[in-house]
């Protein structure tokens, strides 16, 4: 049975985000993506910048009459990126913004992710702890996708 859409999109959100490297097009580099989210004092520090793409909620409404007809259920469903960012010389500051410029351009521009969902929407940024040399924040972003109803999603 191939992957739901839900798997196939935080698919194409993790390689999204493992493809952010310092240079022409990003500021920062991801050095570390994993679905496991390690608390940002335990991980170590050569694996910084850190990116943890969590799906969180999704609502569905019936897009279609429930027949034949496939992709007949709208889903919207709730990402977050927890991101770490440490720097053994300064401040984080520079370091916050340029990284959520680098994961709203690598999420919100990737092909991937764009040939699978209807629409992408940046919701928010919240940072969760800045210190001087660390700070996690959380990018947010709304995916809505069709799915058939014999499929579940």
């Amino acid at each position: 049975m191939a992957d739901s859409i839900r798997n196939q999109i935080l698919d194409a959100v993790i390689a999204a985000l493992g493809a952010i490297t310092a240079g022409a097009t990003y500021n920062r580099t991801v050095n570390y993506v994993s679905e496991d989210l390690v608390h940002w004092e335990k991980l170590d520090k050569n694996k910084f910048d850190a990116a943890f793409p969590l799906d969180l909620s999704e609502t569905d409404e019936q897009f279609a009459l429930y027949s034949t007809a496939t992709n007949d259920i709208k889903a919207t469903l709730e990402i977050m990126v927890t991101y770490y960012i440490w720097s053994g010389v300064a401040t984080t500051r520079q370091a916050r913004g340029d990284a959520v410029r680098d994961v709203k351009k690598a999420i919100l521009n990737d092909t991937t992710i764009l040939g699978l969902v209807l629409d992408i929407r940046p919701m928010g940024t919240e940072p969760v702890v800045i210190t001087d040399h660390y700070s996690v924040l959380e990018i947010r972003f709304e995916v809505d996708y069709l799915y058939d109803h014999t499929a579940g999603g």
